[in-house]
């Protein structure tokens, strides 16, 4: 129902094996919830909460918290609750 309702938001970010680090921008893909081409505002926001949470977090939250702090920015901005997924790529 929140799928068909409000769409998805994947997060795909790559980072350093040892340091956790970003190691590329993270790359966000969104479907049902806004087209990304017309929303620039809103994708430099995602993506500056992404390197904030990879900024100031430790290892085994990150995931966690980048998925709660995404979800609070996405419902400030567009007072929707898109699914967020969130795949972490170690390099």
């Amino acid at each position: 129902e929140v799928l068909a309702r409000d769409g998805f938001m994947m997060v795909v970010v790559t980072v350093d094996q040892k340091s956790g680090e970003l190691v590329e921008e993270p790359e966000i893909i969104s479907r049902g919830f806004v087209y990304l081409k017309d929303s620039s505002d809103l994708l430099k926001t995602v993506k500056a909460t992404v390197n904030d949470v990879f900024t100031h977090s430790q290892n085994g939250n990150r995931r966690d918290k980048l998925n709660d702090n995404l979800g609070r920015v996405l419902y400030n901005e567009t007072r929707r609750r898109p699914m967020i997924f969130t795949v972490i790529n170690e390099r």
